[in-house]
């Protein structure tokens, strides 16, 4: 199962134990001032990028999650 994070926030901080064992391609972010970087060994990405690649599943990692999941629609 491949795995897109959109969000490397707090809440990721706070919960990305959970994703230790999982097949993490990448991370989305919106903030323009992350993308380009690196987090935990992934890039991350701005969120057009997901276009372009092949997952299975995007998990919303944020308390944003009702506007991100718009973005991602």
């Amino acid at each position: 199962m491949r795995i897109i994070i959109f969000g490397t926030g707090y809440k990721y901080q706070k919960n990305k134990h959970y994703f230790k064992n999982m097949d993490v391609l990448c991370f989305l972010d919106n903030d323009t001032r992350k993308q380009g970087t690196v987090k935990d060994g992934l890039n991350i990405y701005p969120v057009d990028k997901i276009l372009q690649l092949t997952y299975d599943y995007v998990c919303i990692v944020s308390d944003s999650h009702v506007v991100m999941k718009e973005q991602l629609q």
